[in-house]
């Protein structure tokens, strides 16, 4: 991402959740699930951005916070993760009228390093689970 992409998702950010509780209607309507589940996503979706958009030209500290995050959302599916996004853009549209391309594309490529990020933590098949060893090898 361009630094000139950064400031657009910080700047579109802050304009949205200067307003929480509208920000986290409009993202609770959008959610599927009981209210007070819609509102604990939410909330978590609004956390999550408000942590991660200030460190995205920071690699380092944004996979680390980006983990962070998914330890404490608890299981989720990459799927879950779609349908937060979709929530999060619909929010911003309704909040903020429709982004015009370059938004569009500060957001698109924003979501892709969170999507990378947790992929890498997440779907490595091959990864143990913290204080295990490998399986052992099958006998010859």
């Amino acid at each position: 991402m361009s630094p000139e992409q950064i400031d657009i998702v910080g700047a579109t950010w802050q304009r949205a959740a200067s307003d929480r509780r509208r920000l986290c209607e409009a993202l609770a309507e959008r959610l599927p699930g009981s209210g007070p589940e819609r509102q604990e996503r939410a909330a978590w979706i609004i956390d999550a951005v408000s942590l991660l958009s200030p460190v995205i030209g920071r690699p380092t500290r944004f996979v680390a916070s980006a983990g962070d995050l998914m330890a404490r959302r608890g299981a989720v599916t990459m799927s879950d993760l779609g349908v937060d996004q979709s929530a999060l853009l619909g929010a911003l549209d309704e909040l903020l009228g429709a982004r015009d391309e370059h938004e569009q594309r500060a957001w698109s490529l924003a979501l892709k390093l969170f999507e990378e990020a947790v992929a890498s933590m997440c779907l490595d098949p091959f990864a143990c689970p913290p204080g295990t060893s490998p399986p052992a090898a099958p006998a010859p």
